[in-house]
Parts: C-alpha cells; sequence; structure tokens
C-alpha cells in the first residue's frame, strides 16, 4: 500500500486514501478486505463471495422472470373471464352490471428495469442511488443489477430474460 505521496504504508486506517497493488481484481465499495493465512486460504473466500454474489444475482433474475409469468397469468385469467362474461351476455341478451370492467379500471404500474454498467463502483452505486427513486404513478424504475466493467454475454442474458435496459 502507498500514499498519495508514494510512501509505503503497512497500516490505513478511516479516511486515509491509500493505493493497493497485488490484487488480481478490484473489490467493490464497501467490501470486507481480510488477510489470509496463504494464497490458497484467500482464493478459497474469494470463490465463496464470486458464488454468493452470483447466487444473489440468479435470485433475483428468477424473480424477475417469475413476476412476469404471474402478470401474464393475471392477464390470460382476466381475457378468459371477460370472454366468458361476453358470452353469457350474448347469450342472454341482458347485461351484467359490474361484471365487465372497463380498459381504465385495469391499471398496472408498469414496470422499467436498468442494468448499470460504470467504470468504477462508486459510479455505480451513485448512478443506482439516483435512480432507483425516480418513477411516478406510472411508471417505476427497478435496478436489476450494477457492477463494474465492459457489457458481457452474461450481461445480455440478464437483461433479456429480466427484459430490462442497459446504463453506460
Amino acid at each position: 500500500m502507498t500514499t498519495s505521496t508514494g510512501k509505503m504504508v503497512k497500516k490505513a486506517g478511516p479516511g486515509t486514501a491509500v493505493e493497493v497493488t497485488g490484487w488480481k481484481e478490484r473489490p467493490d465499495a464497501g467490501d470486507m478486505v481480510l488477510q489470509a493465512a496463504n494464497e490458497s486460504d484467500a482464493k478459497l473466500a474469494i470463490r465463496n463471495r464470486i458464488a454468493k454474489l452470483e447466487e444473489k444475482r440468479d435470485l433475483e433474475a428468477v424473480e424477475t422472470l417469475n413476476e412476469k409469468r404471474r402478470a401474464a397469468r393475471r392477464a390470460r385469467w382476466h381475457e378468459r373471464e371477460r370472454k366468458l362474461v361476453a358470452e353469457e351476455v350474448k347469450r342472454s341478451g341482458q347485461s351484467l352490471p359490474g361484471m365487465l370492467k372497463s380498459d381504465g379500471d385495469d391499471f398496472t404500474q408498469k414496470e422499467y428495469r436498468v442494468l448499470i454498467k460504470a467504470d468504477v463502483s462508486g459510479s455505480a452505486e451513485a448512478v443506482e442511488e439516483a435512480i432507483k427513486v425516480l418513477g411516478n404513478s406510472e411508471v417505476k424504475v427497478a435496478v436489476i443489477d450494477a457492477t463494474v466493467g465492459e457489457i458481457t454475454e452474461s450481461d445480455i442474458q440478464i437483461a433479456i430474460a429480466a427484459d430490462g435496459t442497459f446504463l453506460i
């Protein structure tokens, strides 16, 4: 670790700016930095962290897909119900008050899903926090993932699966 003046330090307290060299991957803001007894323990800790992050990301993608499926199922059910009521009205020639809803009564809030890619984790977090509060009664903004680096094939697959958009 070195300070901005180039001085080597072994310890850096909170608020002390240092440059750390020797890491293969950049940690995210807020990640715990642990010292390992040997390289194999460090690699095991890294693998565990990556597995947890991937599991969390996958669970969020699955939940998004499940919600889309539930919404589609509700829409199909409502459409079947409308057809049955329309057939009954046609058959009997009588209107059934309260059974047929107007299109305005079936309002659901739309969701704009976003994946964020940034050059540094602080920027990704800042953009994520800024857009989480966006939205109104008609549209809600949902952040699916906020990561650092280039857009990868797996990012594209997540965006397709979640019906999302990239913010770079």
